[in-house]
């Protein structure tokens, strides 16, 4: 097992804690400043190693990605959230005019229902009204 171990993880150095992978990490970037160390200081990460259970120090795999970024989710910006706002907004505003439209259709069908009852009723009285009375009615 430990022969497979050491293959998986070479001669990489094992740290019990993140906190003590991290506090290496600084202090290996503290001297690879003084030695002008340049870009690989951007790119040294801390990680948990799947295969021994420990902490060890190494680039990103991916180019430029720094592995911090991608734990954190992105906060929008004051401009992103105004402009999604006015989008729910004038959302909402399409959706008012049509449920505005729809309401409209409806009372006018409703008036229109009520003007062909009153029609009706106003029909059937005055033909009651001005039927020719019949000899059985005097």
């Amino acid at each position: 097992m430990k022969a497979i171990l050491r293959e998986k993880c070479g001669d990489k150095i094992r740290y019990a804690s993140e906190a003590a992978a991290e506090a290496a990490r600084h202090a290996m970037k503290k001297d690879l400043r003084k030695s002008g160390g340049g870009k690989a200081l951007r790119k040294l990460n801390t990680y948990s190693c799947d295969e021994c259970g420990q902490w060890h120090i190494g680039h990103s795999s991916r180019k430029g990605v720094k592995l911090w970024k991608l734990e954190t989710p992105k906060v929008p910006t004051t401009g992103q959230l105004l402009r999604r706002l006015r989008k729910i907004e004038e959302r909402m505003d399409k959706n008012q005019r049509h449920r505005a439209h729809v309401l409209g259709q409806l009372i006018q069908r409703q008036a229109e229902e009520e003007a062909a009852r009153d029609r009706k009723q106003l029909q059937e009285t005055l033909s009651y009204i001005y039927a020719p009375l019949r000899p059985e009615d005097v």
